[in-house]
């Protein structure tokens, strides 16, 4: 460059274009945007107080809706017990894709309580409705 440097727009003073210490772009970057699965995913990690008897204690709020899901088919609610399957298997699979194989269950004995469970429901609901068929011919 000459040293017959034009001052005028857009051409400040060379001795004032570029202060010491001062940055470029003082307001730095733009944050990103949360996408809706990373708002959901914040809104599954936060605490939430959980009564379990006589204690309270903080469990993230996946951990209570999983504790609620759980109390639930084992209460008899169908509806909780097929959701609880349901996710089972969802979480098998996840696994087994992740891991490139066959997960192989180890605790046996939880999935043959739930399946016991599950047949033992469904036994007594078709007794309920022979029972209701009965006295419904009868009347």
């Amino acid at each position: 460059m000459s040293n017959n440097y034009e001052v005028g727009y857009g051409k400040p003073p060379k001795r004032t274009r570029f202060r010491k210490g001062r940055s470029g772009n003082p307001k730095g970057r733009p944050k990103r945007t949360r996408t809706h699965m990373a708002e959901f995913e914040a809104e599954l990690r936060e605490k939430v107080m959980v009564r379990e008897g006589d204690r309270r204690k903080l469990v993230t709020k996946i951990r209570a809706t999983f504790k609620s899901l759980i109390a639930q088919a084992m209460k008899g609610n169908m509806k909780a017990v097929n959701a609880l399957l349901d996710l089972i298997e969802q979480l098998e699979l996840r696994h087994e894709r992740a891991a490139g194989e066959r997960i192989v269950v180890k605790n046996e004995s939880a999935r043959d309580l739930l399946t016991r469970r599950i047949d033992r429901l469904a036994q007594v609901q078709a007794e309920d409705k022979a029972e209701a068929e009965r006295e419904s011919a009868a009347s």
